[in-house]
């Protein structure tokens, strides 16, 4: 799909960066129960800087996976575990300007994101209109709205632009955001019309089950789940797992930018003669049909950077920084099905999965991870 030699100067240009993705899924995955389809969408996310949409019934980690990740990045502070409750009174809690997170309902006013204006300044011996947006979304650096689709028009109207460029209108200016990342997450998925759009923003959507009523299964869950709730330390067995990414974030703005780059010296150019091509129209076809997805021009756009991300995150996984093997393959084109359908298919996935002589693997198949493939070195 792309030519050039432009992966292998990506690869050793961020032999670092890509490093600490892998070694940070690789603790995420050992402080989740079977989250691996759900940490996978998010090392994506992160390292594209696309938003993300977590999908799934109440409990089932979504927002903690987001926090969890801020604290590992250093965004946010490290959590104790348990409840720390106070003896007597209120107790502020101290917010990071780096992170905002809400939970949006019908009655969110856009305020309570954007800003309230400074009441203050208005009657001042020299009036003026001021917000107070010390710690709202737009001086943030991640993003997290806990069900986004509750929200009003006014607020999913602003967050189209939002999401979209990272700028916001104010009273006729047009200001850009610091924002790196935006995560969402949702009980349901949106079927009206006036959501399309809103939905259409998170690029890559990753649903989560609960766990399946196994002993092996719950026993795990509740043994990880327990210690992530109150002993969260004590998860990882291995002190060089005992870690943390301070400058990961700064490394993958980085990596977005060479790839800009490179694709301006034609150095990451789109091959139109590669054979993938036509499996990806058959893919977008098939999906189309049957009204899986409107697989947009946008997103079939972007999912093609999604995929060399993803690509580049396999070959770091195994150690391969100076691989002169394709920059996307066959296993890559998954994601779309994956992560880039309005609805999951099971059996789509699996046509696929099998046509492209692929291991079973994943939430719909077996324990080989989430993108394994045991038959390809």
């Amino acid at each position: 799909m792309f030519n050039g030699k432009g992966i292998q100067q990506l690869l050793k240009a961020n032999e670092e960066v890509l490093s600490d993705l892998v070694a940070l899924e690789a603790i995420l995955n050992h402080r989740f129960a079977n989250m691996e389809e759900a940490i996978r969408c998010l090392m994506l996310s992160a390292a594209s800087g696309e938003a993300m949409l977590l999908v799934g019934p109440p409990g089932t980690a979504k927002s903690r996976l987001i926090r969890v990740f801020c604290i590992l990045t250093n965004i946010l502070e490290d959590d104790p575990g348990g409840r720390n409750l106070q003896k007597s009174g209120l107790h502020e809690i101290k917010r990071d300007s780096k992170y905002f997170t809400y939970l949006l309902t019908q009655f969110t006013e856009p305020a309570e994101l954007f800003g309230y204006f400074d009441i203050a300044a208005l009657t001042g011996t020299q009036p003026e209109l001021k917000k107070l947006d010390e710690h709202s979304m737009q001086r943030a650096r991640i993003v997290f709205l806990d069900e986004v689709f509750n929200a009003s028009s006014a607020i999913l109207n602003a967050l189209l632009t939002f999401m979209n460029e990272r700028e916001i209108h104010d009273r006729g200016k047009i200001f850009r955001t610091p924002v790196q990342n935006v995560f969402g997450a949702t009980n349901f998925v949106p079927d009206g019309a006036e959501l399309a759009a809103i939905y259409d923003r998170f690029l890559l959507r990753c649903r989560i089950e609960n766990e399946v009523a196994q002993p092996d299964n719950l026993a795990r869950l509740v043994k990880m789940g327990w210690t992530e709730s109150y002993a969260p330390g004590r998860m990882l067995e291995k002190d060089d797992q005992i870690r943390d990414f301070p400058n990961l974030l700064d490394g993958l703005l980085e990596m977005q930018g060479q790839i800009g780059t490179l694709a301006k010296k034609g150095e990451l150019a789109i091959d139109t003669g590669s054979k993938l091509f036509g499996e990806l129209a058959d893919i977008v076809q098939q999906a189309r049909d049957q009204e899986l997805t409107e697989g947009s021009n946008r997103r079939i756009i972007k999912f093609a950077r999604i995929m060399l991300f993803n690509r580049m995150l396999t070959y770091a996984s195994e150690g391969k920084f100076e691989v002169q093997s394709p920059a996307v393959t066959e296993e890559d084109l998954l994601l779309l099905i994956r992560f880039g359908l309005d609805r999951p298919d099971q059996t789509l996935f699996r046509t696929y999965q099998k046509k492209f002589g692929l291991s079973k693997s994943g939430p719909w198949g077996d324990q080989n991870g989430p993108w394994k493939s045991p038959d390809r070195k």
